[in-house]
């Protein structure tokens, strides 16, 4: 549940070695449709792998979401 919405949680935890990561997106689902899913919130708990120096935790909350790219912001290789 993510600000009373009813998600599904996907969780995938990384470790090298002592360092250990945590990653949740909360995603809902259109029902009986083919899109994609929708993210609401995503999650990343553990070491800083872009700064390479603390744990750290962060989190981003999505208040809009399109699943089309818009071809003259993304040209795809």
């Amino acid at each position: 549940n993510h600000a009373g919405v009813l998600c599904e949680v996907w969780k995938k935890v990384t470790q090298a070695g002592h360092k250990k990561n945590t990653y949740r997106l909360w995603i809902t689902r259109p029902e009986g449709k083919d899109s994609p899913a929708t993210p609401h919130r995503f999650e990343m708990e553990g070491f800083n792998t872009l700064l390479e120096s603390h744990n750290d935790k962060y989190t981003i909350d999505y208040s809009d979401f399109s699943p089309q790219t818009e071809s003259d912001i993304f040209t795809p290789p």
